[in-house]
């Protein structure tokens, strides 16, 4: 008896090792093929007007993202987090203009440059642009395409070119019956060739949200669908790509997420190729975030699955769970979720609702391309740059890379942009042929001194630069006339790269005036057109300290040119007096070096402010703007400290005997400060006197909380000031603040107190 029970033990044991070493792996759960329906090219007699109504599309099969309270990293501040935006000057837009007018609620802006083309689409509506900025097709209903979209106006629509077959795709979703609507250009003219159009059952689910990506072997579509069996359900769809091209029956297949954690919304993302050359078929990615925070996860992570569809028999096909990037892998801890996994996150301006920051989103697009010694792709989503603070959106970015086909992805580089205090949700990223990365987004602050409604925005970083950094200027598109009237914001954003140079991106974002939604079209570039073009980017050192009289002059000279530059001519000018000298080594085509003059600076007077002017002199440079930048360094007494802002306690009713006070404490002075000896004082009562023992760096502050709290218990006014008691500080007259706090013993709320006060 006890032989057969350990045999039925063993059995056991075996099938579920062996149920775990295949739990990676799955089989499709749905396939099914469609026929196309034939459609003319769109003439002007075929336009439906589209909807000019306030509408909600969409609400989404949105389940809040539960996350387990206490659960999850990072406890502070966003590791990757770039809290300073780039210095390095960046070009204006190339084009700039409003494309869509719309009052659809949200109005999932989406637009991509063909060759010759710019395809432009919303809820529930497109139109066609040349690559001037002219409009060819006046906007329509998606139902003007005709075939499979007659009558067809749910929404969610992407539009997508497949560089590879000089192509256009337009689809959107149907729940007459729930499925995916198609359309593929019959030839590259989207105005003049007629489309093929398909619908592509879901097998009676909705396929929310939606996106499309191409691939060597099919159209890749991920959506948010069966949230709390993705696993196991149709989440990942593929059509088959060589067959709609030329118009033929298709099949497609769907795939679950293996391995997946998710209990609310989500959205995975496909690598969508672009470039000269194809990816090779099979293996193709699929990518999604995994938030520590949520039930499941051990740590924060990007997961990452292979794809592998055999169209001559389909049982074949595989999703494989392939690789998880966490924390031994480069990727630093993310906070993905606010407000909980609730929907209405970001402050406006104004009086408009919160917004959605559309978070647990891989953001549209996951771009993908191949580069001589390795492949990159680079995606997005929008992280709370400290969850311990108030919220505080900022866009986490990657660079993956891939040193040969079918090998290991690994990051390349990661960072957190959000370079102030303003709200940066709602990224779109890609990568140009040269390596260059462009970010597009959408930029938010409810804050009095600097209220900014929604606007949209872009900033970028070239191949050679520091890892992890956009290091252009901030430039902007277009800035928000007034707030969203919903908490509904994009669905996305849309940022292509343009396939006739390989460098200029193409961004679509919305924002508003009034009650209307605009869709902004926004063309800019990051490599440069020119071949000789150097010039400075920053002064490196000195920086505001206490300085002497022979300062080192560190500077960054960056070629903006295609052409490598030598002997560049380098010159400093300071109180009145010219210094050159000759960089002689040689800078690479949009690469920087830092170069110290050997000739120093007399900066030794304490309290002055010396203006420094550095240029680059290079024989036939192209582009003189850039040759020079000024700065002004001030030399900092070396002690120099004082309470800047009394941060607690504030007037309010009932407040105690026992009330903390909190003090803001910056060091004003040219070297780092500890032990500083801190005081409160409330009214003509003795001083509470005690130590700060930590150290304050240079042009810095930190909060202190003193361990005596204050009695503040009887009602009425009271005089607190705060202040330092350094030795031999500088300034005293910067050293102590003063507020005035009540104790309230009546707050109306309506037009008086029952006892007068």
């Amino acid at each position: 008896m006890n032989n057969k029970l350990f045999f039925l033990l063993l059995l056991f044991l075996f099938f579920k090792l062996n149920f775990y070493a295949q739990g990676n792996i799955a089989k499709p759960v749905f396939r099914d093929s469609a026929q196309a329906l034939f459609s003319a090219a769109i003439s002007e007699s075929r336009l439906i007007p589209p909807k000019d109504e306030h509408k909600i599309y969409n609400p989404r099969n949105r389940g809040i993202n539960k996350v387990v309270p206490g659960k999850g990293y990072p406890k502070g501040v966003d590791a990757a987090l770039q809290s300073k935006k780039g210095s390095i000057p960046s070009k204006a837009p190339i084009l700039n203009f409003d494309a869509v007018r719309t009052r659809s609620t949200p109005s999932d802006p989406t637009g991509v440059a063909g060759l010759n083309h710019y395809l432009n689409a919303w809820n529930s509506a497109f139109s066609i642009y040349d690559k001037e900025g002219n409009l060819l097709m006046p906007p329509a209903s998606l139902a003007s395409i005709g075939g499979e979209f007659e009558n067809e106006t749910l929404g969610d629509p992407i539009v997508v070119y497949d560089q590879f077959a000089d192509r256009y795709l337009i689809s959107q979703f149907s729940d007459t019956p729930e499925s995916f609507l198609i359309a593929v250009s019959r030839g590259p003219d989207p105005v003049n060739d007629g489309w093929y159009t398909y619908r592509f059952s879901t097998n009676g689910v909705l396929p929310d949200y939606p996106k499309i990506s191409v691939w060597s072997d099919g159209y890749y579509i991920t959506t948010n669908k069966n949230s709390n069996t993705a696993d196991e359900s149709q989440v990942i769809y593929v059509m088959e790509r060589d067959q709609m091209l030329m118009g033929a029956t298709a099949q497609f297949v769907s795939f679950p997420l293996p391995g997946i954690e998710t209990n609310g919304f989500y959205s995975p993302a496909g690598f969508n190729a672009m470039g000269n050359t194809m990816p090779p078929k099979g293996n193709a990615p699929i990518i999604y975030l995994q938030d520590d925070a949520w039930a499941g996860v051990p740590e924060d992570h990007l997961k990452i699955w292979l794809v592998n569809v055999d169209w001559e028999n389909l049982e074949n096909s595989t999703i494989e769970e392939s690789q998880e990037l966490g924390l031994a892998s480069g990727v630093s801890p993310f906070t993905a979720t606010f407000d909980g996994g609730a929907f209405s996150n970001l402050s406006q301006p104004g009086n408009g609702p919160e917004i959605d920051a559309l978070q647990a989103t891989m953001m549209y697009m996951t771009q993908y391309r191949r580069f001589p010694d390795h492949n990159s792709a680079v995606m997005n989503f929008v992280v709370d740059v400290d969850p311990t603070l108030a919220e505080h959106a900022g866009i986490r970015w990657y660079e993956l890379r891939q040193n040969s086909d079918g090998g290991k992805w690994s990051v390349y580089q990661e960072g957190t942009y959000a370079p102030d205090k303003s709200d940066r949700f709602s990224g779109s990223i890609g990568i140009d042929d040269q390596g260059n990365i462009g970010l597009g987004f959408t930029v938010l602050d409810d804050s009095p001194a600097n209220p900014v409604y929604p606007s949209i925005r872009y900033t970028g970083r070239y191949a050679n630069d520091e890892r992890g950094i956009m290091t252009l200027e901030e430039q902007s598109f277009v800035e928000g006339r007034s707030p969203n009237p919903s908490s509904r914001y994009g669905d996305y954003a849309h940022l292509t790269v343009d396939p006739a140079d390989g460098i200029t991106f193409w961004h679509n974002a919305e924002y508003f005036k009034g009650e209307d939604r605009f869709n902004h079209i926004g063309v800019f570039r990051v490599a440069s057109d020119l071949l000789s073009d150097v010039g400075i980017t920053e002064i490196v050192s000195p920086v505001d300290a206490t300085l002497g009289a022979n300062e080192q002059i560190t500077v960054k000279i960056r070629n903006f040119g295609a052409r490598t530059q030598s002997d560049i001519p380098v010159s400093y000018y300071l109180n009145g007096q010219t210094i050159t000298e000759i960089y002689p080594e040689s800078i690479e085509g949009a690469s920087s070096v830092d170069f110290t003059f050997s000739r120093t600076a007399d900066l030794s007077e304490i309290g002055r402010s010396y203006e420094i002017a550095v240029r680059t002199n290079l024989d036939g440079d192209q582009n003189p703007a850039n040759d020079t930048i000024t700065r002004v360094i001030r030399n900092l007494p070396p002690r120099d400290v004082g309470v800047t802002s009394i941060n607690a306690p504030i007037t309010s009713e009932n407040l105690g005997r026992n009330e903390e006070v909190s003090v803001t404490i910056e060091n004003f002075g040219g070297e780092p400060q500890s032990n500083i000896p801190v005081w409160y004082q409330i009214g003509n009562n003795n001083r509470v006197e005690e130590k700060f023992q930590g150290t304050i760096e240079v042009g810095t502050n930190i909060v202190y909380n003193f361990q005596q709290t204050a009695n503040l218990s009887v009602d009425g006014r009271y005089r607190l000031s705060s202040g330092t008691s350094l030795q031999e500080d500088f300034d005293p007259s910067n050293d102590v603040e003063e507020a005035s706090i009540a104790n309230l013993n009546c707050i109306p709320e309506g037009s008086d107190c029952d006892f007068g006060d």
